[in-house]
């Protein structure tokens, strides 16, 4: 705990509280460092998740490195989400087991780099879904390489907004029980609206874009949006509980207080294991893509030779509809504007 000024009133002693002598967040410093069963419960679960963190992460971005399929636009910014996952998984233990330091804030910003990520990723589907008139033109001519600075500029931009307040831990602390779950709370709201207006944006124009896109187009359209709902619906299930609590917590010690009666980090036993459940976020993710975007499963169904015959039998269908698309398909755009 921060050492305090004393100053003399007669014959009474008062502490007056200094945030300049606070340090950055110590687990050794909270109440779930004084029972040591719980506490070794919390740290193992901790070092299972980043082991499941890191060894997911590194799957699926072995995949991107090998193969090209993978390197398209689409999944720039899924790439960026799992690296930052990735990150996660390998800075908490150095967070949570060693002394206080810069680690704390990188990781803060981690969680906020993961937050924005998943906001771009709302964001580039409802322009290219709602606001484009003629989306398979432009689509074609869109390039990666503006989602790639976008993911650049993020990092670089949030870690040089953070890290400087390693150097004021008490405005840290506060940033860390305010400024993150609300963000977590208001951007999480935002991309549930954008993805509702995508959806029926999708549901309202069924016939036009089957007719525009081609069946094969729109249905992987509607698998893609799935699988990003997905993503955004366990993002809130495992971040808005320690949002709610780390809110409570910012009201009740650090805002709601007398300056004398502030106190330097404080972490209730139910935000450290809270926070645990926000981190599986990070472990979910890679089973996510895994599971609901074919390009992902048979991507890595080829770097590492697993389930060979569900991958043949994946790209077959894809192929068999392709052709028949390509049968069926006009081969200009007069004809498919005379179609729609």
């Amino acid at each position: 705990m921060a050492a305090s000024s004393m100053e003399s009133f007669g014959n009474e002693t008062v502490d007056e509280f200094n945030p300049d002598d606070c340090d950055l967040p110590d687990i050794t410093k909270t109440s779930l460092y004084q029972n040591k069963v719980i506490l070794l419960i919390y740290i193992a679960q901790l070092l299972l998740l980043c082991f499941f963190i890191i060894t997911e992460n590194s799957i699926i971005l072995f995949a991107f490195y090998k193969v090209r399929k993978l390197r398209q636009r689409n999944n720039v910014l899924i790439c960026s989400l799992s690296l930052t996952d990735f990150c996660t998984g390998i800075i908490l233990p150095i967070q949570m087991l060693g002394p206080p330091s810069v680690i704390d804030v990188i990781s803060f910003s981690m969680l906020f780099i993961s937050v924005l990520t998943i906001l771009l990723i709302a964001i580039e589907r409802f322009y290219v879904l709602v606001i484009m008139t003629k989306r398979l033109e432009r689509d074609q001519n869109r390039k990666s390489a503006p989602l790639i600075w976008t993911c650049v500029g993020l990092w670089v931009g949030t870690l040089a907004l953070f890290v400087p307040w390693a150097m004021k831990p008490y405005v840290y602390i506060l940033i860390l029980y305010t400024v993150a779950p609300l963000s977590v709370i208001i951007v999480m709201v935002g991309v549930v609206c954008l993805y509702i207006a995508i959806f029926y944006s999708i549901h309202k124009m069924d016939l036009q874009k089957q007719s525009y896109i081609g069946k094969k187009d729109y249905q992987r359209t509607k698998i893609v949006l799935r699988a990003y709902g997905i993503i955004v619906v366990t993002f809130v299930l495992c971040w808005f509980p320690w949002s709610f609590e780390a809110l409570r917590i910012g009201v009740q010690v650090y805002l709601n207080v007398e300056p004398n009666d502030r106190q330097c980090y404080y972490a209730s036993i139910t935000a450290c294991f809270l926070l645990n459940i926000g981190i599986f976020n990070s472990a979910l993710n890679p089973i996510i893509y895994w599971k609901n975007l074919p390009d992902f499963r048979e991507a890595i169904c080829s770097v590492f030779s697993c389930c060979p015959c569900k991958c043949v039998q994946e790209k077959s269908i894809v192929d068999e509809e392709t052709s028949s698309n390509l049968r069926n398909k006009p081969t200009s755009l007069t004809d498919l504007h005379m179609e729609a």
